[in-house]
């Protein structure tokens, strides 16, 4: 009886469907971790939101029991990361504080738009960015639409997605 690779041009066919095997399993291996990474970076840019979050629920709470309360009112739209820092909480893909309309290019990562008051994350494995901003909420009892020490009734502060 004789096999496949016994007969001439048995071993060259062996050769040939085991490589488009491998070849095959890599590309969709290749496929998976594009996939992979897409899902971690959304997971890290969600769990960031959540850091800053907390570490502005801890600012909070020691600026009411201090009975600094117009302190809430400034981080308004203010940089987030430099409060982090105090708590060791900074992300590491903070790139820092940018004065003007500068376009982002190159590194992604966190960066803080002073003029605009805005937080904006460039993604690293996908073409697009996102921007949010620290926002104080509180219930506006005059009306006036704006916080007022001892008039309006503080209730967070967040890191809030804007619409793109």
């Amino acid at each position: 009886m004789r096999y496949l690779g016994s007969q001439p041009g048995g071993l060259l066919f062996r050769a040939i469907a085991a490589t488009l095997l491998i070849l095959i399993i890599i590309v969709q291996f290749l496929g998976y971790v594009d996939e992979v990474q897409i899902s971690t970076e959304n997971a890290s840019v969600d769990q960031t939101i959540r850091v800053v979050d907390s570490g502005m629920v801890v600012y909070f709470s020691k600026m009411v029991i201090n009975k600094q309360l117009d302190k809430i009112a400034d981080m308004d739209g203010a940089n987030p990361f430099p409060l982090l820092a105090t708590y060791n909480l900074v992300p590491a893909e903070y790139q820092g504080e940018i004065e003007g309309l500068v376009e982002i290019k190159g590194r992604a990562g966190w960066y803080y738009f002073a003029d605009s008051g805005e937080v904006i994350y460039r993604y690293r494995y996908q073409d697009k960015t996102e921007k949010f901003r620290l926002t104080l909420k509180y219930q506006d009892y005059n009306g006036d639409d704006q916080y007022q020490v001892g008039q309006d009734h503080l209730v967070a502060l967040h890191l809030n997605r804007l619409a793109q």
